[in-house]
């Protein structure tokens, strides 16, 4: 199908191969099987340049890399054993591990009822990749409105700061009048930013004794627009 495309006329043509970072998460130590997919990927590469002129330029690039992975930090739950985080007790919850919460935009009876069965926003997404007009043309938007945003049972008024996703490597902290049930004012959101910030510069490695963390960032010292304002309040790099 991509090289059908590639004999039409573009500006900008990109294709993602999602193979290799599939592979690498599940199958990291098969290496002769990562070898093969690599080669194959070559192959490909190979084919495009025989068929490219002289006036198009191709880039190869990936948007992260692999390494090997020892241990987790499971930020929520440490931002829960120090107070800053509270879930629902009266949802259940299968283990302790805290790796991703985002807002439940609206709490309702309805949407109650949908979490213990794991109807989500986030699950129907997943499994519903692609067909974006059917889970629509499906299920009215008055329900989708109602469906909790995602499995973890999250008490939005008893939190002050929580990951922001477990892909984006920030906290944000939930600031009254800019998040839905934010509890935070303006003094106490710069007072516990720079207290969590200086907590996390304090980590140590349990197994080598050094930083846990490399950078812990304010938002500020990255973008000083404060119309960003959907974006983590804190960044880590690890």
């Amino acid at each position: 199908a991509m090289f059908h495309y590639l004999e039409k006329e573009w500006d900008l043509f990109v294709v993602v191969y999602r193979g290799s970072d599939i592979l690498q998460h599940l199958l990291w130590d098969d290496k002769d099987l990562l070898l093969t997919y690599y080669q194959y990927i070559d192959r490909i590469l190979q084919d495009v340049f025989q068929k490219m002129d002289n006036e198009t330029s191709l880039i190869v690039m990936s948007d992260h890399g692999f390494s090997d992975l020892d241990y987790i930090f499971h930020m929520n739950q440490w931002l829960a054993t120090k107070g800053l985080l509270k879930r629902k007790q009266t949802i259940a919850h299968q283990g302790t591990s805290y790796v991703e919460v985002k807002h439940q935009n609206s709490s309702s009876l309805l949407g109650e009822l949908f979490l213990p069965f794991g109807l989500t926003k986030e699950k129907l997404r997943k499994t519903m990749k692609g067909s974006t007009s059917l889970f629509k043309k499906i299920i009215p938007q008055s329900i989708r409105d109602q469906l909790p945003e995602t499995k973890y049972g999250i008490d939005w008024e008893g939190t002050k700061a929580y990951l922001y996703s477990s892909t984006s490597a920030g906290i944000k902290l939930h600031v009254r009048g800019r998040d839905p049930k934010g509890t935070l004012g303006h003094d106490e959101y710069v007072f516990l930013k720079k207290k969590i910030m200086e907590e996390l510069r304090l980590l140590k490695d349990p197994l080598t004794g050094n930083r846990l963390f490399q950078k812990v960032m304010d938002k500020e010292e990255l973008c000083n627009n404060t119309l960003h304002y959907d974006i983590p309040d804190i960044f880590i790099e690890s």
